[in-house]
């Protein structure tokens, strides 16, 4: 019997690959080169008959489907799903060839796309050696791999599996790659840590990038200075991704995010405004007065003016306008690399190669339902690997999507964690994606008891930081009941309803906020009870019909008030943590349309 070997491959940098955009359409190419990548590392061992993929479910990724001709959706078609490792049994005989296989078609791959763009972009030959050396070492195919027998496939699976692990997380802390001694260029303002193309002088490199800008202004913005990494995923084309029928979405920036909420609210109200034809810029005040003053064509003027007219037509009969605020939302499995390996289980039921792609299973259809609720939802979905999840919204449905992502988590025996940052539409979009991901991890962390949590950054404006965060859920009255539903989105539609709560109730709340808490020895204790009395007396005081005062405002009061608690697993200061829960509530009244 012929030697087999269980083979795990991971295809690196990830995060840092994703996250260095500027633009929105540079985060999803980021994600979908990488998926790519991987995908193209993968297709020897699909096309291999003596092996065996355990994970992923490759059968169920979208670009399998669409490659062998099954039917699949844009929504899927645009959506990154393959993620950046597999593992695979593979016989001894092959695994020399198939690694060899494997790594030079995902280095082709990435290699055409390069020499693709290149073309395009007419990179002059003073700056090929640093372009190349940029390319040559970008990605890093790592893998490992152990022997394994069919007595270890049937009795010892589950210690393989952990085994592998174990090994893949050791390699991940070496790296290989050619040596390059740097040059004295400045670093690119996408990335911020590879040389930019061009002069070293920064003079000269300014009047290069100027210059440059003047031939490619829809691809190059005022102040770009990029690197060759970052000018592929600036230039890259639909088609040079090799799969059929694929349309890169159209996201141009933060502001076209932010103002979806606005345009679908004003397509089911006023269905005769053909609201699609307008610019996301045409959508605030300051910026049509702009156009008016300075636009020369005086076509623009007069669409700039009916806009004008349009906006304040809707404000006065709707009550609403145009955020400039968007959301990314972060998404993770908590614990799924346990579960995947079988250290954690649901059930106690053995873990086999079997359970395994069963799980894998789960995973693949997770990552695509996942897909298709937020692409009807109208959300920018820019990864969704099943475990993992990064997608764009307005700040209208980002909490409903993130309680839709836990929702389906609740098939899996996993809970899930989220991290949530709310932006203005002007701050750098790679560092929005950094709060982002340091909100996932402070939900992680900070409710380290069971996870199962999520945490807001709001970035003002102002440039202040608003954080807040909890667990999905919170027992109340024999019951589990939802933080996001029964209390943030339940208290912002009393706030949003016409004779409902006045807005000023939140900022009274605020302020008497430090009385209910005094310092002992241990911390903060709570005075719940005059929390609760308190607050009792300026709901009743602030709403605005009290004929219609609603029958369950007393419960949101005393959920408020369990969230204040001092709580000896809580690592974060619980006073400043419910503040947090209400500015942010206060936000997404003032900034939404509908909630």
């Amino acid at each position: 019997m012929s030697q087999k070997y269980l083979l795990k491959v991971t295809i690196t940098p990830v995060q840092e690959f994703i996250s260095e955009a500027r633009k929105t359409r540079d985060l999803w190419v980021g994600s979908y080169l990488l998926s790519m990548v991987s995908y193209r590392a993968l297709e020897p061992f699909i096309n291999a008959p003596g092996c065996e993929i355990i994970y992923p479910a490759y059968q169920s990724l979208p670009v399998y489907k669409n490659t062998h001709g099954s039917s699949v959706t844009s929504g899927q078609l645009q959506t990154a799903t393959t993620p950046n490792q597999f593992l695979v049994i593979v016989p001894e005989d092959d695994i020399d060839s198939l690694i060899k296989d494997s790594q030079g078609k995902c280095f082709k791959y990435w290699q055409k796309i390069n020499n693709k763009v290149k073309r395009i972009i007419e990179i002059e030959d003073d700056f090929l050696k640093l372009w190349d050396n940029q390319i040559q070492d970008h990605w890093q195919y790592m893998w490992v791999a152990i022997p394994i027998t069919d007595d270890d496939l049937n009795k010892n699976y589950t210690a393989k599996a952990q085994r592998i692990q174990k090994l893949l997380e050791e390699r991940k802390l070496t790296r290989t790659f050619s040596q390059w001694q740097g040059s004295n260029a400045i670093k690119c303002t996408q990335c911020g840590h590879r040389e930019v193309m061009g002069p070293e002088d920064i003079v000269a490199n300014r009047r290069f990038w100027e210059k440059y800008r003047s031939r490619k202004p829809n691809y190059i913005r005022k102040g770009d200075r990029l690197c060759a990494v970052c000018l592929i995923k600036r230039f890259v084309q639909a088609d040079d991704f090799g799969v059929s029928g694929l349309i890169i979405p159209r996201f141009e920036s933060t502001l076209d995010i932010a103002v979806k909420p606005f345009r679908k609210f004003v397509k089911d109200k006023c269905s005769k405004i053909n609201i699609d034809d307008i610019e996301a810029e045409f959508f605030y005040a300051d910026e049509l007065d702009r156009i008016i003053k300075e636009e020369k064509a005086s076509d623009k003027k007069e669409k700039a003016d009916k806009v004008k007219q349009m906006l304040k037509q809707i404000k006065n009969r709707y009550k609403v306008t145009p955020s400039r605020y968007y959301a990314i939302l972060f998404t993770d499995g908590d614990n799924i690399g346990k579960w995947l390996t079988g250290a954690i289980s649901a059930d106690k039921t053995a873990f086999t190669k079997d359970t395994h792609k069963e799980y894998s299973q789960q995973i693949a259809q997770l990552a695509v339902t996942i897909a298709d609720d937020f692409n009807e939802l109208g959300a920018d979905v820019i990864y969704s690997g099943g475990d993992d999840l990064l997608a764009m919204a307005g700040v209208d449905n980002v909490l409903q999507l993130a309680l839709k992502v836990r929702k389906r988590f609740n098939t899996l025996p996993v809970t899930t964690s989220a991290g949530i940052v709310i932006a203005h539409a002007s701050e750098p979009l790679n560092l929005v994606l950094t709060e982002g991901r340091r909100a996932l991890e402070s939900a992680k962390q900070l409710f380290y008891d069971r996870k199962d949590a999520f945490y807001i950054n709001l970035i003002l404006s102002s440039g202040i930081r608003v954080l807040a965060g909890y667990h999905w859920t919170i027992a109340y009255n024999n019951a589990q009941v939802s933080i996001i539903d029964d209390v943030i989105l339940k208290l912002a539609r009393w706030l949003k309803q016409d004779k409902g709560l006045s807005p000023q109730f939140i900022y009274d709340v605020l302020k008497r906020l430090d009385c209910y808490y005094e310092y002992r020895d241990r911390g903060k204790k709570f005075a719940s009870e005059l929390f609760i009395d308190e607050t009792i007396r300026l709901f009743k005081r602030h709403w605005q019909d009290e004929s219609s005062l609603p029958g369950d405002y007393k419960d949101l009061i005393e959920l408020l008030a369990e969230m204040g608690k001092e709580n000896p697993v809580k690592r974060f200061d619980i006073q400043e943590n419910l503040a947090g829960i209400l500015r942010i509530t206060a936000l997404l009244t003032r900034e939404a349309c509908s909630l």
